[in-house]
């Protein structure tokens, strides 16, 4: 895991980790390597810290072509939720999630795309739920 280098990094690493919904930072290179996660997205996902550092999107995202065009709204609309896609846990169970995603600029090279910040809430239980009552 990257961290950040600046000095509010021990403070906001507490904020990050107290949340109740997955927090993670995506690199914009092609395998859209994890650079940093939560605690929450770590137990959501059954990581251990230390498993995350060789992370990619192939390893968390059951499809990860569909992060291209939620990508492309992000960078069109400044952010883009999506209310449903698919995840890995380490064991490769799938999980439904709720995604939040916004891009990361670097202003000194005219806005390159750096990374992506991104949020996940699990809403597997909520699925279930809404199946069980159609039933």
């Amino acid at each position: 895991m990257t961290q950040p280098s600046n000095t509010y990094w021990p403070e906001a690493r507490v904020l990050m980790d107290s949340l109740p919904v997955g927090v993670f930072r995506m690199n914009n290179d092609t395998a859209r390597s994890i650079l940093f996660v939560n605690t929450c997205l770590c137990g959501m996902l059954s990581y251990q810290d230390a498993d995350t550092k060789s992370l990619n999107a192939q390893d968390v995202f059951v499809d990860p072509a569909l992060l291209r065009p939620l990508e492309e709204k992000a960078l069109k609309d400044g952010s883009v939720f999506c209310p449903e896609i698919e995840v890995f846990t380490k064991t490769k169970k799938r999980i439904t999630c709720s995604l939040s995603l916004v891009a990361l600029f670097d202003h000194d090279t005219k806005g390159k795309t750096l990374s992506w910040d991104g949020i996940l809430q699990d809403i597997s239980g909520a699925k279930r739920v809404e199946k069980d009552l159609k039933e």
